[in-house]
């Protein structure tokens, strides 16, 4: 999608041309995300983006931090989500979405990376969830059903975007659509795909899937307010 000037501001990416094992990488991710969920003994909850049990890692600012901060777990939960995404599998596809964002939107890319160096560099115990990644925070919003509401992440970077990955096991043609309202569109949103999408500035949801059927997400995003304090001398 591009605006009237010719930007690009989202992108369908899909899945990797003549990737025939990007199949089995999410069937493995699947199993891997419902152990985790069941070990952690996560409930699903009603919350502002959806009912389903979703966890956060990696760090932001804002919510009551007064600088840039790691996401409090319990040291269980956290061995738990560095273990996760050390996982081969998620890196293969971080490693995906990251070429995507560096292919498509290049300036942004470098905007981020060089927010996210200098505050490592400031403050060395700040944690990605992935080092081959420039987005300081990640999601996972697990199965068996994973449909958002319509919202904006309004904490989220204004201009910036997010990573988001289907996953499960539904039939994408009758549910599961990517609801973009203020542009008038639904897009068909296949388990095993990538899309960009601008998280903060456009209203974002999902129709839901057909009884029975099983959806998960997981996404990548950056608190705009990283990049403020930054921005402002670290302050």
């Amino acid at each position: 999608l591009v605006d009237k000037d010719g930007v690009v501001f989202a992108v369908f990416v899909g899945r990797p041309a003549g990737g025939e094992s990007w199949q089995a990488l999410f069937a493995e991710l699947d199993q891997l995300l419902k152990q985790f969920r069941s070990s952690m003994s996560l409930k699903c909850e009603d919350h502002r983006r959806g009912t389903y049990a979703t966890i956060s890692t990696g760090y932001s600012f804002g919510g009551g931090r007064t600088v840039p901060m790691n996401i409090a777990r319990s040291p269980r939960r956290h061995a738990a989500l560095r273990k996760l995404c050390s996982h081969p599998v998620l890196q293969r596809l971080v490693g995906f979405a990251r070429s995507a964002f560096t292919f498509y939107m290049p300036k942004l890319y470098k905007k981020y990376v060089d927010c996210i160096m200098s505050l490592e560099k400031r403050d060395p115990t700040l944690q990605r969830p992935f080092e081959c990644s420039p987005f300081p925070a990640a999601s996972f919003n697990f199965p068996p059903h994973t449909v958002t509401y319509e919202h904006v992440d309004a904490e989220n970077l204004a201009d910036g975007i997010c990573i988001v990955y289907a996953g499960g096991c539904f039939d994408y043609r009758a549910g599961g659509h990517l609801l973009l309202r203020q542009l008038g569109i639904a897009v068909e949103f296949p388990p095993t795909t990538l899309a960009i999408i601008p998280s903060a500035s456009i209203l974002h949801g999902n129709v839901n899937t057909q009884p029975g059927e099983e959806r998960w997400s997981f996404t990548q995003y950056a608190a705009g307010d990283l990049f403020r304090y930054e921005g402002c001398g670290f302050r």
